[in-house]
């Protein structure tokens, strides 16, 4: 089964917070991730 994950962006997070919650998702075997961009 292949699993799925999103994360929306510019709400204030740090590149580190990025960064470590895009690894946390390849560690626990996500294949496809999804990048959100929050606009004002």
């Amino acid at each position: 089964m292949i699993t799925k994950s999103s994360i929306m962006l510019g709400l204030g997070e740090s590149d580190e917070e990025v960064k470590e919650a895009m690894q946390d998702l390849r560690a626990i075997g996500v294949d496809i991730l999804t990048l959100g961009q929050y606009l004002q």
